[in-house]
């Protein structure tokens, strides 16, 4: 390995082949340090995958004073990719190479973490049979399971509790599966961990697992800091765009489909290929629940019901100043709200590769709705989509007692959470704009997601308090509108370009 890796870059090369992280942070004199890495795979008798070799390099970043870049690592890996066997590797080899380096490795809980290093130890025994020339010893005694070096290095295993840290002093610490601990949990290991690295220049903590129950705790928390690039935070990150949602993965009649799946499996799950199949987890992807299969495969944490929906630095960055003209092939999207104190009318239309949502109308009580949608209805060509429950029920039927009645498309409840996701995955795409209106903009600040199903969301008009939200669901209902109506007349769709240029001559 090590002659490989000198003489032609073999090593250096897999780092740029393979599936490509989500997030990953710098590599800056990783290379200074890739012996140790390398070393630790071979006393595990294994050769680095694409992925493993990005998780070292990552970890192994580091200053021209030789202190780590990143004091703290997250490392985000779905199930069945090398994530742990490369951190031990890692570690392991750090302590071949350096003099009294101590690593404390930790896991979900005590049991699994003597698990992880049981079989660690059957490997290093099988590698390397004989204990006089091997250069260390494994100690397997209850409550003491260490490997120890003969440069007085040594890889000791703990329980996730804080008094296993008390006393304690550590140049890597390990807490793999970290997904498993709660915010008060990880509140406490990280008071607990964080003074055993205050008196060794150069100590990190790597915080290791897969997508959690939950987008709270350390291990999110680390993430977050890792994707927000805040400093001494490092991440690596193998995980779906965050815009793929559940509906991605299903056939129209709501049933999941690897067909549909399958492209995002391959382009998110780096070890398929290197550490397992595709025919693995396809079978995988039919056994498990689809919220599941999404964690652990996908890297994808559930919705946050909690928090604001809407990231406001994209939403603000969505804003056009300068809006185009409404072209004459437009969809329309009503909402009200429950107790009728207000209601709402959005424009959607899509040009240029791009979807335009601009709020039309937006006033107190109900009262004007129907006669404005009967205008609106006369003057373009669009169709009015609504919901078909709630108060906005009793405006579309009153609607369609006009003579003439607007063309009405109701929203299907089966429809909803597809109608949210869109929405959302054109937000994240920075394919929407929308009209910079205060209503619009208030409900995208203060609006909440609810949970539909077991695997998908719509926003939560309850759940987001006294925040009017009927812009926005007015506006998600008029996309939905406009992608699933077939126009009238002529299909070709003028730029905005075209239109603006059309008003002003």
């Amino acid at each position: 390995m090590r002659a490989a890796t000198d003489a032609d870059g073999t090593f250096r090369t897999k780092r740029r082949e393979g599936v490509p992280a989500l997030h990953i942070s710098a590599f800056d004199r990783a290379e200074d340090w890739e012996r140790e890495f390398l070393a630790g795979c071979e006393l595990l008798g294994f050769g680095p995958t694409p992925q493993q070799w990005k998780i070292a390099d990552a970890v192994n970043a580091h200053r021209e004073d030789f202190r780590p870049l990143f004091t703290t690592m997250g490392v985000c890996v779905p199930r069945r990719a090398g994530k742990t066997t490369a951190l031990l590797a890692l570690a392991l080899g750090r302590c071949k190479m350096r003099e009294n380096y101590v690593v404390l490795f930790t896991a979900q809980s005590g049991t699994k973490a003597r698990d992880r290093f049981l079989d660690m130890a059957r490997i290093l025994e099988r590698k390397w049979p004989n204990e006089y020339e091997r250069g260390f010893r494994i100690l397997k005694g209850a409550g003491h399971q260490v490997v120890e070096f003969a440069n007085g290095s040594f890889f000791q295993v703990v329980p996730p509790k804080q008094d296993s840290f008390r006393g304690d002093a550590g140049d890597l610490i390990i807490l793999d599966e970290a997904q498993e601990h709660d915010a008060e949990v990880s509140g406490e290991l990280l008071g607990a961990i964080l003074p055993v690295m205050d008196t060794r220049p150069g100590a990190q903590l790597i915080v290791a697992g897969t997508a959690g129950l939950h987008r709270s705790g350390l291990f999110w928390d680390t993430l977050e800091e890792g994707r927000n690039q805040i400093a001494g935070t490092g991440i690596v990150e193998f995980a779906a765009p965050t815009n793929i949602a559940a509906a991605d993965l299903m056939d129209g009649r709501g049933e999941k489909s690897w067909t549909l799946a399958r492209p995002i499996v391959l382009a998110a799950h780096p070890g398929i290929g290197t550490l397992t199949t595709e025919e693995t987890i396809s079978v995988r992807f039919a056994k498990l629940p689809l919220p599941q299969f999404m964690r652990e495969y996908l890297g994808i944490w559930p919705e946050d019901y909690s928090r604001g929906a809407i990231d406001l630095a994209l939403w603000r960055a969505s804003a056009l100043a300068d809006w185009p003209v409404r072209p004459q092939h437009v969809a329309f999207g009503i909402d009200v709200d429950p107790g009728g104190s207000s209601a709402a009318i959005v424009a959607a239309w899509r040009a240029d590769g791009m979807a335009f949502v601009e709020v039309v109308d937006h006033r107190p009580g109900t009262d004007w709705l129907v006669g404005r949608c009967v205008e609106l209805s006369g003057k373009y060509r669009g169709v009015i989509g609504h919901d078909t429950v709630g108060a906005v029920l009793a405006e579309a039927e009153a609607m369609a007692k006009r003579r003439p009645a607007p063309r009405r498309k109701p929203i299907a409840y089966k429809d909803v959470g597809a109608m949210c996701a869109t929405f959302m995955k054109e937000l994240d795409g920075k394919r929407l704009r929308h009209s910079d209106q205060s209503g619009l903009n208030a409900a995208a600040e203060g609006v909440v997601k609810r949970p539909l199903g077991d695997s998908s969301w719509a926003w939560g008009r309850r759940q987001s308090g006294a925040v009017d939200i009927t812009p926005l669901v007015a506006a998600t209902i008029a996309l939905r509108t406009f992608d699933t109506t077939e126009q009238r007349g002529s299909r070709r769709l003028r730029s905005t370009a075209n239109l603006a240029q059309k008003a002003r001559s």
